[in-house]
């Protein structure tokens, strides 16, 4: 006698044991017997179905075509008696869960079965699944005490701002206990602590990139061409409007190197605040041609700038590059 004519007669007999010690031998059967089986347990009774299908997901399937095909036959069934969701809930894994929150809203309000109803809310708080916080909080009026419990924490484990808020509501009504005065006790603390450390962390990053930013702003006028070109090239890339005062205090160097690769810098990253600055070298009696190169060639970064006086003062220039760079300003 085959296999699906056994599995059949197990059903047909409603003899589970049968039926489970075949389902042991599913996964070596051929593609098309494990087909065959997942229709006749769309065909079984509920009861016999609940049982078998809690057997069958237990086991390590490795077809995941086959796997997915069960687990649509049990979000199937599911939507006819919602017993068969605790499967899902106990096998399917986060992100088939995930797939099945209006399933779980629809059992929420609709079904009175207080052992699905706890399910489904632990289900909730383990999976943080925001969107049913509203419909956990329901709950916290009932009069079951099992019931209210799980709802409390099951908000407790979502524990998004909404949650919060739910209980802070329930805590100004009759319904207020110690659970719920627990529950927002360790939320806000929670809270704190996550607050904190997400200070903290930023906090070092920024020290982090502003150390990185000194270190390769002193490379800038490095003696050595190859370690000014790749710090010029590095910092570039971190480089945003918090560096603007120090970009300022590079142009005030004596450094010839690091005001040339600031001037570039500047260009590169539009950092319009250090205009003035960037005129305010042209107010020296002196200023090297190579340097008066780079402000034009910076300054003609930002061509909705009136730079009529300065441009005039950069053609009258006897250098030619010079000249060259402030006809295009």
């Amino acid at each position: 006698m085959s296999y699906i004519t056994n599995f059949k007669r197990s059903i047909k007999e409603s003899d589970i044991k049968k039926a489970e010690k075949l389902l042991n031998e599913f996964e070596s059967e051929t593609y098309e017997t494990k087909l065959k089986v997942i229709n006749e347990l769309a065909l079984a009774p509920d009861d016999m179905a609940l049982d078998l299908l809690f057997h069958l997901t237990a086991l390590k399937i490795r077809d995941k075509t086959i796997y997915d095909h069960i687990i649509q036959l049990v979000l199937d069934r599911a939507h006819l008696n919602f017993r068969f969701a605790i499967i899902l809930y106990k096998t399917g894994g986060a992100k088939k869960i995930k797939g099945v929150v209006s399933l779980m809203r629809h059992i929420l309000v609709r079904t009175t079965d207080t052992e699905i109803i706890k399910e489904t809310m632990v289900t909730a708080g383990q999976e943080k699944i925001k969107s049913l916080v509203d419909d956990i909080a329901e709950y916290i009026y009932y009069d079951s005490t099992e019931l209210k419990a799980r709802a409390v924490e099951a908000l407790t484990r979502i524990g998004s701002d909404s949650a919060i808020q739910r209980l802070e509501q329930a805590s100004t009504t009759t319904k207020r206990d110690k659970k719920i005065s627990d529950a927002l006790e360790s939320l806000k603390a929670q809270r704190k602590y996550t607050d904190d450390r997400s200070f903290t962390k930023k906090k070092t990053a920024a020290a982090s990139k502003k150390k990185k930013f000194l270190s390769l702003n002193a490379k800038l006028k490095s003696p050595e061409l190859d370690t000014r070109f790749k710090a010029f090239n590095d910092i570039g890339d971190i480089i945003n409007n918090e560096h603007a005062s120090m970009l300022a205090e590079n142009l005030k160097s004596d450094n010839h190197d690091l005001k040339i690769n600031t001037l570039r810098l500047i260009a590169r990253t539009i950092q319009g605040r250090l205009v003035p600055d960037i005129y305010g070298l042209l107010d020296h009696k002196y200023v090297d041609p190579k340097i008066k190169f780079a402000i034009f060639e910076t300054l003609s970064a930002f061509p909705e700038l009136d730079s009529a006086a300065a441009a005039i003062n950069g053609i009258e220039n006897p250098a030619m590059y010079v000249r060259m760079a402030a006809a295009n300003v």
